[in-house]
């Protein structure tokens, strides 16, 4: 979108001015200036909106568009990432194309390669939501006025059912993990207790544990191979410990034989495998109490249920998983929240009854004495 401003300058001594307009062509920041009114700069931006309109391809529309969620901090380099996968491998047929002529119709066509590959119908969502969100970019600074995307339809997908344990299950799982090394462990019981996903377990570092105000900082992950921002920009965060947990992390600290930085180190003082601790620790837990198709992720599921079902609030619920909005939360945890608002109505009629009882207790006290 062009943007206008006023140019001062001054010649021999003579103060002078004009009207600019700024723009960006092909991903270069332009200038065009000598405009005597505001008025006539803003008749040449729409010209040049018009021209650029006509002119810009697909493929540089979503170079802008991954441009600028970079540089207002909108996504992360990894979002970045895969968003040029979706350009280069499921986009690639239609870069050259000019974005005012893309029509629905095409999209849909690319549909039917991506089926032809076999991808997965999140995935071929996701991609049909990037387009849109591009068009939406164009649209917002009016390079465009249609979002050829919006009229493709996504596949509707049968929500997962949110596995979680249970009372009954997460005491078994306690004990199935009770003659676990420390380290081990430890891990296991942090993660059931705080909601932390298995990437941030493994980048969490001794400096990041606040043992005073039982609290631990939150800001990165160990994600394939290497250390990165956490999931998404709201997963920085400070969580709550409950003092069990941290009672078990100062234990590890004291008795750790290789004492560095990482809190659940390898045996060289590196980070741990993931993929091998589940499969030799959690994997084996699951067997012993009989949920085998149990995810690690279940512990943080598990997490969640518990505080919702004992009615902590929603705000504290989503700051501790790092979920972006409270609907998240809601959203996820929706089998939980159902129950939870069993217990709001049973406790409405608890009350509305308790006033009941009340105004027949004040209007008894009114009649007069005899």
């Amino acid at each position: 979108m062009a943007t206008i401003a006023k140019r001062k300058w001054n010649t021999n001594g003579e103060k002078r001015e004009c009207w600019e307009i700024r723009y960006y062509f092909h991903g270069k920041q332009r200038r065009k200036a000598g405009f005597r009114t505001r008025k006539e700069a803003e008749e040449a931006a729409k010209n040049l909106t018009n021209s650029y309109s006509i002119s810009i391809k697909v493929g540089e529309l979503i170079d802008r568009y991954i441009e600028n969620r970079l540089a207002f901090k909108k996504c992360k380099e990894s979002s970045a990432k895969l968003y040029q996968t979706y350009k280069n491998v499921n986009l690639q047929t239609i870069l050259n194309v000019q974005a005012k002529k893309l029509s629905a119709y095409e999209i849909s066509s690319l549909i039917k390669l991506w089926k032809a590959r076999k991808q997965s119908e999140k995935y071929m969502n996701d991609v049909i939501k990037f387009l849109r969100s591009v068009y939406n970019f164009a649209i917002k600074n009016k390079w465009l006025s249609e979002n050829p995307a919006s009229d493709v339809d996504t596949f509707s997908r049968v929500k997962k059912t949110v596995k979680f344990l249970d009372e009954e299950y997460i005491a078994k799982f306690m004990k199935a993990i009770e003659f676990y090394p420390l380290k081990q462990r430890t891990l296991l019981y942090t993660a059931l207790n705080t909601g932390m996903r298995i990437s941030e377990l493994v980048a969490l570092e001794w400096s990041d544990i606040d043992f005073k105000n039982n609290k631990i900082n939150i800001d990165k992950q160990f994600y394939r191979g290497k250390l990165s921002d956490p999931k998404t920009l709201k997963s920085t965060r400070k969580i709550y410990v409950p003092p069990s947990a941290m009672k078990l992390l100062a234990n590890l600290k004291q008795e750790s034989k290789v004492m560095g930085k990482i809190v659940f180190c390898s045996n060289t003082g590196g980070y741990i495998s993931k993929d091998k601790f589940i499969a030799n620790y959690f994997k084996k837990a699951m067997l012993v109490i009989d949920k085998p198709e149990y995810n690690f992720h279940c512990l943080r599921h598990t997490y969640a249920s518990r505080l919702l079902s004992h009615n902590v609030p929603l705000k504290f619920v989503q700051e501790q998983l790092g979920h972006s909005t409270p609907v998240t939360t809601m959203t996820t945890y929706s089998h939980v929240m159902s129950c939870v608002g069993e217990q709001a109505m049973d406790l409405l009629e608890k009350l509305e009854c308790e006033q009941n009882m009340s105004k027949s207790i004040v209007q008894k006290s009114k009649k007069p004495l005899l």
